[in-house]
C-alpha cells in the first residue's frame, strides 16, 4: 500500500519552519556505504556473490533486517519483547495461525483452507487440523499434526513434542506470558496442586493427535491453543524424563529451569538460529523446512536505533526495516525515492493497521465525588476532562502522525471484527455531547469554535459534578467532597516531547487553567515509573497504548471486568455489574453477531464511565529495499494478521 505524502509533507514543512529548519520532500539520496552497528563498514548488498556464469546470485546475499534491541531471550516459551519474539517465531512455529483477515486456520492439512481477501483467493496450509466439539458442560479441542514434518535438526515432529509444550505452559514454575492456564482445562487444578500425576484434560490420542478438554466453553481458548509452540522435546527438554504412559513429560515437575534457560530457538520454522554476536542475530536457512528450503540462505537481524532505520535502507546497511510511523519518518523515506513517494526506486513501503490503539486513561478510583466512582457526579467529573481530551485529538494526531494514524471513537482496535463502524446505528464521536445529552458541535464549526464549545461543555460537566463556579472570575473555586481542583496526567515521553499525546496534554492543561483547574503533566525520565504508579492504582490520568498482539478477538474482559482491578489490565478501576455480565456473556458464545452486539453495549458503558478516551489507531510500516529485494517475492496483501515473515521461504534478493 502506498502512503501519500502531499498533505503530510505540508504538515512537516510547517513544523520544520517553526523550529528554524527546513525539511525537504524533494531530496533524492543515492545508496552509499555506511558504518554498521558493529563498527564495520560493509553494506547489505556487498555480500552478494557472483555465480559461475557471471550473473549475480541473489540467493547468497544475506537479508538484513534493521530492528530494535534484543533482550536475548529467544526461547519460544518465555520471550518478552516483540523483537526477541520475531527471532523465535521464524525458528519455532506454533500449532496454527491466522489468515489475512484474522480467521484462525482450523484446517491446515490436506487441501488446507481457502479464503478470499481483497479480491484474491488465498490458500493456507498449516501444521495441523483443529476440531472443536462442544458438549453440555465441556469442550474438546483435537489437534491433528501434519506427519513427516522435520525439525531443523532432522528429527520428526510428533504428538510427544506437543504434549511436552503443553505441560511446559501448564507447569506451576512457568514464568512466560502465555495464558494456557486460564482456560479451565479439566484436571489442571489437581495437577498443579500435586494431587494428580497428569492433567486429565490433556490426552495423547495417537502419535500425531492430541486433545485438550476444558470445562464449559470460552471463545478465547482457541487463541491460546494455536499459540502453543511446536517445540522439540528432545531439544528443550530431557528425553530421559519423558514417558507419557508413566506421567513424565520431559522435565521435572515444578522445575522448568533447564527448559527456560535454553535461549536459542530451534523448531520447524524456515530458519535456524546460528548465533547472537555484536548486536546481530545470525540465521541460516532450514533445509528441512516442510514448505521447502528458503531461497535466501542467510538472514541477519541487526540492532538499529530508531533514528537510523529508514536511512539503513538508503545506505545499504539493511534490506528491510519496520520503523515507527510518523510524519518525520514517512517524509524521510519519501526523500530517498526519485518520485518523492514512500514507494519508489530505493524504498518500497507497506502500511497496515496496528492491532491496538492509543488512549487516555482516567482512574475512577482516584477521580470521583464522595468516594463513589459509579455515581453520576463522579462520571460528570471525569467527563469534564474527557470532553477536552477528545476535542484536541484530531489536530494532535495529525501533527504527530500525519497519514500514519487516525483518530478512533471507541476503545477497541479497528482491526477487530468487533469494532463499531461508522455505518452502525448509534455510532457517534467520543465525548461529543454535553451534560444534557445534546451535541456539542456542528459540522460548520472552525477548530477554534470547537475548542470553545468543548470548554463550555466541560464547564457544564464540572458544575454537575458539584464544583463551585464564580461568575465574576469565570473560574471554579472549590471542588466537591472527595474531588479536587488539581489533578495529574502522566505521559511516558521519557522527559522529552516526542510523544503523540504530549501536545494533547498541553492543550488540555491550558484549557483547564483558564477555568481554575490545574492539570500537572508528569513526564518522568523513566517511563517505567508511570507503570509502577498504575500498578498501584494511585494514578489520576495517563496516556498509553494497548496492544492485542496477534489476536483479532474483541474480548475485553481483562481490561474492564471488576474482578481484574486488583490483578489485571483494569487500570482505571471501572466496576459496573451490567458491564461484568456483558463481558462474561461475550466469552461463552461463538456467534460473532451476538458477540459484536455484546461488545458494543460494553463499549458504550465504558464511554459513559469516562475512564478511557480513545485517541488513535496508528499504522505500522514495513520498508523494503527496492534495489536489493525482489519485491515480486514479498508475500502479497500484508495485513495486521499476515505479516512480513509469512511466505518467508519464497523471498528472494535481486
Amino acid at each position: 500500500m502506498k502512503t501519500n505524502l502531499k498533505r503530510l509533507c505540508a504538515i512537516a514543512l510547517v513544523a520544520a519552519m517553526s523550529t528554524g529548519s527546513l525539511v525537504s520532500c524533494n531530496t533524492t539520496t543515492s545508496s552509499t556505504s555506511s558504518g554498521s552497528s558493529d563498527g564495520s563498514t560493509s553494506t547489505a548488498s556487498e555480500s552478494t556473490s557472483t555465480a559461475s556464469d557471471g550473473s549475480s546470485d541473489g540467493s547468497s546475499a544475506p537479508f538484513v533486517y534493521a530492528t530494535d534491541a534484543f533482550s536475548q531471550k529467544f526461547n519460544p516459551f518465555i520471550y518478552s519483547t516483540v523483537y526477541d519474539g520475531e527471532v523465535a517465531n521464524v525458528c519455532v512455529e506454533t500449532v496454527s495461525s491466522y489468515t489475512r483477515s484474522g480467521s484462525v486456520i482450523m484446517e491446515g492439512l490436506g487441501d488446507g483452507t481457502t479464503e478470499e481477501y481483497n479480491g484474491t483467493e488465498y490458500n493456507y496450509q498449516g501444521l495441523s487440523n483443529i476440531t472443536v466439539d462442544q458438549a453440555e458442560d465441556s469442550t474438546t479441542y483435537t489437534v491433528e499434526l501434519r506427519q513427516g514434518v522435520l525439525f531443523a535438526d532432522g528429527e520428526e515432529m510428533n504428538a510427544d513434542d506437543l504434549i511436552f509444550s503443553i505441560y511446559v505452559l501448564l507447569d506451576p514454575s512457568y514464568t512466560g506470558s502465555q495464558t494456557l492456564t486460564s482456560n479451565n482445562i479439566i484436571g489442571y487444578d489437581d495437577y498443579v496442586a500435586g494431587t494428580a500425576p497428569s492433567v486429565e484434560g490433556v490426552k495423547k490420542i495417537d502419535d500425531y493427535t492430541v486433545s485438550i478438554t476444558t470445562e464449559g466453553y470460552s471463545v478465547t481458548t482457541i487463541y491460546d491453543i494455536i499459540a502453543i509452540p511446536l517445540a522439540p522435546m528432545h531439544y528443550y527438554g530431557d528425553e530421559s524424563l519423558y514417558d507419557y504412559d508413566n506421567n513424565q513429560f520431559g522435565f521435572t515437575f515444578g522445575d522448568l529451569s533447564s527448559v527456560q534457560d535454553n535461549l536459542e530457538p530451534m523448531g520447524t520454522g524456515p530458519y535456524l538460529f546460528d548465533r547472537y554476536e555484536k548486536r546481530t542475530v545470525y540465521l541460516d536457512a532450514n533445509e528441512n523446512y516442510w514448505k521447502g528450503a528458503p531461497k535466501i540462505q542467510q538472514m541477519q537481524f541487526k540492532e538499529t536505533s530508531e533514528s537510523d532505520k529508514a536511512a539503513a535502507i538508503s545506505t545499504g546497511t539493511a534490506d528491510f526495516t519496520s520503523p515507527f510511523g510518523s510524519v518525520s519518518t514517512l517524509t524521510e523515506i519519501a526523500s530517498y525515492n526519485f518520485n518523492n513517494e514512500t514507494t519508489g526506486d530505493v524504498a518500497t513501503t507497506f502500511s497496515y493497521d496496528n492491532n491496538g490503539y492509543g488512549y487516555i486513561g482516567i482512574n475512577a478510583a482516584t477521580m470521583n465525588v464522595g468516594g463513589d466512582p459509579g455515581s453520576d457526579a463522579s462520571k460528570n467529573l471525569r467527563k469534564g476532562f474527557a470532553t477536552l481530551y477528545a476535542v484536541y485529538r484530531d489536530i494532535c494526531c495529525d501533527s504527530y502522525y500525519g497519514d500514519a494514524a487516525k483518530v478512533i471513537q471507541y476503545s477497541i482496535s479497528d482491526c477487530s471484527w468487533g469494532a463499531p463502524k461508522e455505518t452502525d446505528e448509534g455510532y457517534s464521536i467520543a465525548d461529543s455531547v454535553d451534560v444534557d445529552g445534546n451535541p456539542i458541535y456542528t459540522s460548520d464549526m472552525t477548530d477554534d469554535q470547537r475548542f470553545d464549545a468543548a470548554l463550555q461543555a466541560s464547564i457544564g460537566f464540572f458544575k454537575a459534578a458539584g464544583y463551585t463556579w464564580d461568575d465574576a472570575t469565570g473560574k471554579f473555586t472549590a471542588a466537591p467532597d472527595g474531588a479536587s481542583l488539581a489533578y495529574e496526567v502522566i505521559i511516558p515521553a521519557d522527559g522529552g516531547e516526542d510523544h503523540p499525546a504530549y501536545l494533547l496534554c498541553e492543550y488540555v492543561r491550558s484549557a483547564l487553567e483558564s477555568i481554575g483547574i490545574t492539570l500537572t503533566i508528569n513526564n518522568p525520565s523513566d517511563s517505567n515509573q508511570m507503570w509502577t504508579t498504575i500498578d498501584a492504582r494511585t494514578h489520576n490520568m495517563y496516556t498509553a497504548a494497548f496492544s492485542f498482539g496477534g489476536n483479532p478477538d474483541p474480548d475485553c474482559y481483562d481490561r474492564y471486568h471488576s474482578s481484574t482491578i486488583a490483578n489485571g489490565n483494569n487500570n482505571n478501576s471501572i466496576s459496573d455489574p451490567e458491564l461484568d455480565t456483558l463481558l462474561s456473556d461475550g466469552r461463552i458464545s461463538a456467534d460473532q453477531s451476538y458477540r459484536r452486539a455484546i461488545y458494543r453495549e460494553a463499549l458504550d458503558i465504558v464511554r459513559d464511565w469516562a475512564v478511557e478516551v480513545p485517541y488513535y489507531q496508528r499504522q505500522n510500516i514495513y520498508v523494503y529495499s527496492t534495489e536489493r529485494v525482489n519485491m515480486d517475492t514479498v508475500t502479497p496483501d500484508i495485513t495486521t494478521f499476515w505479516g512480513w515473515t509469512k511466505d518467508l521461504e519464497k523471498l528472494e534478493m535481486n
